[in-house]
């Protein structure tokens, strides 16, 4: 049986454990794309430039280029809806969905924000 579109798992959904898995894993990789903005973030305002900085931009860009080749859609989402997850935006996060309609607009807008205050503030010192 298929879960309730809401855009996002209601909590008290019942899951089989494969979406489950699917659902935890894509949220450990959300949050850990989520510590990479932070870290980026953090590293342009406290101008900290190491080799450290490869492992956040790399990551961001590897999410971006998925889901460019995947039509702007995560593979995930596609995973967890095969095991019965709802239709729509992130709907395989623990998320409220306001939160999860609106994680791509966020990114896009805060990444390339980042790379240009660290740009901006190498390259000047600023």
């Amino acid at each position: 049986a298929r879960l309730p579109a809401t855009g996002s798992l209601p909590y008290d959904a019942i899951m089989t454990r494969k979406l489950f898995l699917i659902v935890t894993l894509h949220s450990v990789i959300f949050w850990f794309q989520v510590a990479c903005l932070g870290y980026l973030l953090y590293a342009g305002l406290s101008r900290s430039f190491s080799l450290w900085l490869v492992i956040p931009a790399s990551s961001i860009l590897l999410n971006g280029l998925l889901l460019l080749l995947n039509r702007g859609r995560c593979p995930f989402t596609a995973l967890a809806e095969k095991e019965g997850a709802g239709k729509g935006p992130v709907t395989d996060l623990f998320l409220p969905g306001w939160a999860a309609r609106n994680v791509f607009r966020v990114g896009i807008v805060l990444f390339p924000a980042e790379i240009a205050l660290l740009a901006l503030r190498y390259f000047t010192g600023l």
